[in-house]
């Protein structure tokens, strides 16, 4: 959980690191818009397939095809269930 202030503290820190850019919201002077930049694309397109790695051996070389097609439908079922 983050305070009210720890979005902006959080994206001071990532556009720091280049991660994003601020572009100002041409309707409200207040606010801004956070960019990802091209760094921070090719870094979550590489935390992507770590991630899809990761379920590749943790549940798909474990399970076989009818096990997996049961979590899906239980994932499924679960995700339509969150408002």
């Amino acid at each position: 959980m983050l305070s009210q202030s720890g979005p902006s503290k959080l994206l001071d820190r990532m556009e720091l690191a280049g991660l994003v850019r601020r572009d100002p919201n041409p309707a409200d002077a207040r606010s801004a818009f956070a960019t990802i930049t091209t760094r921070d694309r090719s870094m979550a397109r590489q935390a992507r397939q770590g991630h899809h790695d990761f379920l590749q051996r943790t549940f798909g070389d474990a399970l076989d095809d009818r096990d997996l097609a049961d979590l899906t439908r239980v994932m499924s079922r679960i995700s339509a269930s969150i408002p």
